[in-house]
């Protein structure tokens, strides 16, 4: 199977990063995937037909097509699924990234789910909260992400806010440690 996944991978000009994203998986997974070290389980295997539109059937034993037969193409990513890229890029579970855009779980539920459609208001939340690309975000169209140094400043934040105290040792020497070796020593506020 591990030949398959990365023949899959490969087809869709996926990094392995990328790949990992859409299933919900680590991306040092989906290369313990592709080397063989580990096999994906049941519900992997599940998500990675559905998103992906791929025999199942196929990647289990190599039988059939690789794709399902509704044009054997990919189902192209849509609006609904970059939402669930977002949220798992950041680690968040349904309802802490319900709360940062201010939804309710259920709302990001039927979101990934494709079970409705994405309002603008919503959109906009998304891309302000996260600094999401706008043109990724509705169209699939560049980097998900938008850079600047003072969003990086914020992002960098955020993600410290969800950093357990028993790590946050760690992260606080690393800082220091650079700004030790830059001439700069501003601090992030």
């Amino acid at each position: 199977m591990n030949e398959r996944i990365k023949k899959l991978r490969e087809s869709l000009s996926l990094t392995q990063r990328e790949f990992a994203l859409r299933i919900g998986r680590q991306p040092n997974t989906v290369a313990t995937y592709e080397m063989g070290i580990r096999t994906p389980n049941e519900a992997t295997i599940l998500i990675i037909s559905r998103t992906f539109n791929v025999n199942e059937d196929w990647l289990k034993t190599g039988n059939g097509d690789m794709f399902l037969q509704n044009g054997n193409q990919p189902c192209l990513p849509t609006i609904n699924s970059r939402v669930r890229e977002v949220r798992i890029h950041f680690g968040l579970s349904m309802e802490k990234f319900g709360n940062r855009i201010g939804v309710q779980r259920s709302s990001i539920c039927n979101i990934e789910g494709s079970k409705c459609s994405v309002s603008n208001q919503v959109f906009l939340s998304i891309c302000r909260e996260f600094n999401v690309n706008e043109q990724w975000l509705r169209n699939g169209i560049g980097n998900m992400f938008t850079i600047s140094e003072n969003n990086t400043k914020k992002e960098i934040i955020k993600l410290l806010e969800n950093v357990p105290d028993s790590k946050m040792g760690f992260i606080l020497a690393y800082i220091q440690g650079i700004t030790a070796d830059n001439t700069s020593t501003e601090v992030i506020k």
